[in-house]
């Protein structure tokens, strides 16, 4: 079993190391001949040509950083060239005043340094910069995560080229959404208040180590001191049925106390076609499944913070949502024969399902700076809440060939589940200079507990009483302690690193009511990270990353209870689930605006729900299982061209070949294959203004293979028109999605010998009106004096 108290104690002693050297404070500001301040200075401290400390200088020219007692070389670079160099001792904190150039610099030189780069390639991540282009008038971030390289836009879906999960930070806050309450979110963000957005493919050991996922972390642009704005929309969308949704946020923020919030309101229906055949030895089951489903949900956040003094800022924030789905379905299945073809019985059954999810989730963020090095602390302490009602009743007969009931078929049933889960987490994250080695540090406790209670009613005789058939209740809880350590050096001008180490311990056990069916597990797991990176020249970067990650399984996949959908379907969990560890790693070049990426990964114990077809009874189970080992290698292509002032385009192509194993005898034993997906987006302007905007969007999926799957190619057209009216405040979008119907995958399986194919649509295709319109950007009356927070409005908010 894990000593918390020791390791507690552990880290305490380790934060107390990683902080506690005594260094001294060097500052001063460097100018050009004229007395002009110069912005992007290099400042670097060597001993023997040997880099020992580093930064930058800021707009004013001012800098410092922080340093041992020693003789050091201090040198100043800019534009490639050394424009200052002097000898200094440090033993106390110096002052070094103004530091004037050596060396005469040109205006031409200095445009030059000052331009953003729209990628860049940073140790870890891409930083994708939206200022100054095009898509940052009147956009939003579903708009900018369009042509932001290395994600994958579905509809609405999110993903990252290679990955299976996807999180999404705001200022390197997670963001407790996900479905279509994440989306309607992020739609009330417009792309005008985002700075950057930051692609970290094989994430950090600063970040948790759970899903083979990606991160994409939303940059906002710094904080307008006595400022506010808000934004305030609605929308409707109309599939085979109607959504109307509404958005609006709003920031404040006044001297010291910084305010905001959002908000989403959605109604609406959509209808879900699923199809699927069992081709069994004697004959065929073919189901067609209309469904619609309602959804009503409200979402939203709040937030406050408040600068208690220059080095301390504290934030409370509440995200949660609220939704109500209801399902009505309506499954046809038909038997026929496969000499003759023809259909000789069906099976017709109608059900109703009732899911009203909730969660509320309380954070409380402190960032504490700990020298003027840029030396911080980030305590932070987070809980929430979830809880679902689901439930289902279905009912049905079998039919002649004439559609006619046959005598004593009825069947009916009743599954209802409520679901309560809880989690408390508490972190401590770290950041400090030592040398010329960035460190960061930190340790994390989490602790969840999930309840199930699931009740079954059979009622195959219409006339009995129900009857309980089974009934239980399923309580898991899981403990994870969490430290990790990584630096990160720049070797040189040319040459950077970074390597890091997570520890996680975890102690999970789970019990039944019925059988008193026990599972325990206690392991620690030690997941590495490592980055080197290359630049040749300001426009090139080559880089080399490998991280390892885990994928535990979802609270409802290790439920043992059966979840009844007719008498001839059910699914069930498996408590005796194992984590599924992956090991990446990627190869990038960026030129400009190209990446071009090399990425293999292979993941071992993987766990997925498969269905299990009985030739013997014409039941299907759908079962999860530790069962896959997995080898993936790829290459990703991606292009932005923003060369005309009127057309913006990103492109993009993903080739991966995979083979993936089985332990399971009742799947097939091996599948390998390629899978490919290429997209183009393009944003033309069609005024001088940029006040009217056409897009164009194509993406395709070419067959290939999932897993032990065989997908079909799939395609999607996307249109839109945008207007911006009232100098850019008014907004006016038209979007058309999936306009020929080509989200359509049809997934191909094999268990038990028998072959099972699917083919679902969900109403992808739509066409969507919207109207937002901003507020604010006003200035709020303040005192006079100095602010409490300016030194913070000299750096971007996180």
């Amino acid at each position: 079993m894990i000593d918390t108290k020791k390791l507690t104690l552990i880290l305490i002693l380790l934060v107390t190391s990683l902080t506690g050297f005594s260094q001294f404070k060097i500052s001063g500001r460097i100018t050009d001949e004229e007395d002009k301040p110069i912005e992007f200075a290099r400042i670097v401290l060597s001993v023997n040509d040997s880099i020992k400390q580093e930064t930058f200088s800021a707009k004013d020219g001012g800098f410092s950083l922080m340093a041992d007692a020693a003789h050091y070389v201090l040198k100043v670079y800019f534009i490639g060239s050394t424009v200052f160099q002097r000898d200094i001792s440090i033993g106390e904190n110096m002052e070094l005043g103004t530091l004037k150039s050596q060396k005469t610099l040109s205006l031409a030189q200095v445009d030059i340094v000052s331009k953003h780069k729209k990628i860049e390639r940073k140790i870890d991540r891409l930083v994708f910069n939206l200022e100054g282009t095009s898509l940052s008038a009147g956009g939003d971030a579903i708009d900018a995560f369009k042509i932001t390289p290395g994600i994958r836009m579905k509809g609405d879906e999110i993903s990252l080229v290679g990955k299976d999960r996807l999180q999404v930070m705001i200022d390197g806050k997670i963001v407790n959404l996900s479905g279509e309450n994440l989306t309607d979110f992020l739609r009330s963000i417009s792309s005008d208040n985002i700075k950057s957005i930051e692609v970290i493919t094989t994430p950090p050991a600063k970040y948790d180590a759970e899903g083979n996922s990606g991160i994409l972390n939303i940059v906002l642009k710094k904080k307008t001191l006595n400022f506010w704005n808000a934004t305030i929309g609605a929308a409707y969308t109309q599939r085979t049925y109607g959504t109307q949704s509404t958005t609006g946020n709003l920031t404040y923020n006044k001297e010291r106390l910084s305010f905001f919030t959002n908000y989403s309101l959605s109604d609406g229906s959509k209808q879900l076609d699923e199809t699927n055949k069992v081709y069994y030895p004697d004959n065929l089951w073919s189901q067609n499944n209309p469904r619609k489903a309602n959804s009503k949900s409200v979402s939203g956040r709040v937030g406050l913070a408040y600068d208690i003094n220059k080095s301390w800022n504290t934030e409370l924030q509440y995200s949660g949502s609220n939704s109500k789905l209801n399902i009505d379905d309506r499954p046809l299945t038909s038997i026929s024969n496969y000499q003759n073809g023809e259909t000789g019985s069906y099976i017709s059954s109608q059900s109703e399902t009732k899911k009203k999810p909730v969660l509320n989730s309380f954070t409380w963020n402190n960032t504490i700076k700990t020298d003027s090095s840029g030396g911080k602390l980030l305590v932070a302490f987070d809980y929430f809440i979830y809880k679902n009602s689901d439930s289902r009743n279905y009912r049905g007969s079998s039919l002649d060939k004439d559609k006619y009931i046959l005598p004593d078929t009825f069947f009916s049933g009743f599954n209802g589940n409520d679901q309560k889960i809880t989690n408390l987490s508490a972190k401590i994250d770290g950041e400090s200079q030592f040398h010329t080695v960035n460190i960061e540090y930190g340790y994390k406790y989490s602790s969840s507990v999930t309840n199930n209670s699931i009740v079954f009613l059979n009622r195959n005789d219409a006339k009995s009483d129900p009857v309980a058939d089974t009934s239980n209740y399923f309580k898991y809880n899981e403990k994870i302690h969490a430290a990790y350590l990584s630096g990160n050096k720049k070797i040189n001008d040319k040459w950077e690193t970074k390597l890091g180490l997570r520890m996680e311990a975890t102690q999970s056990s789970g019990i039944t009511a019925l059988g008193s069916q026990k599972t325990s597990f206690d392991y620690v797991q030690f997941y590495p990270s490592a980055y080197l990176s290359y630049a040749p020249n300001a426009n090139n970067n080559i880089s080399l990353s490998y991280s390892r990650r885990v994928d535990r399984p979802k609270f409802e996949q290790l439920n043992p209870f059966k979840v009844y959908d007719s008498p001839y379907t059910y699914s069930e969990g498996n408590p005796f689930l194992q984590p599924a560890f992956t090991n990446n790693i990627e190869l990038i070049h960026t030129y400009k605006e190209w990446e071009n990426k090399l990425y293999y990964s292979k993941q071992n114990h993987g766990f997925e729900q498969f269905g299990i077809a009985d030739p013997n009874s014409n039941i299907t189970r759908f079962f999860v299982d530790n069962f896959l080992n997995s080898n993936k290698v790829g290459i990703s292509e991606s292009y932005t061209y923003d060369k005309i002032s009127w057309w913006s385009s990103f492109n993009s192509l993903d080739l991966s070949y995979a083979v993936s194993r089985s332990s399971n005898a009742l799947t097939q034993k091996r599948r390998e294959g390629y899978s490919s997906y290429l997209s183009s987006y393009n944003d033309f302007s069609l005024n001088k203004k940029q006040t009217l905007t056409f897009s164009v969007n194509y993406w395709y999926s070419l067959p290939g293979v999932d897993g032990l799957d065989r997908i079909s190619s799939a395609n999607s057209l996307a249109l839109a028109f945008k207007a911006l009216f009232l100098d850019k405040k008014l907004q006016l979008t038209v979007a058309g999605s999936d306009v020929f119907g080509g989200e359509r995958y049809t997934v191909t399986s094999y268990t038990n010998d028998i072959k099972l194919v699917y083919r679902n649509y969900y109403d992808n295709r739509s066409v969507r009106f919207s109207i937002a319109y901003k507020f604010g950007n006003q200035k709020i009356k303040a005192s006079s004096g100095k602010a409490g927070n300016e030194d913070e409005q000299k750096r971007t908010s996180n």
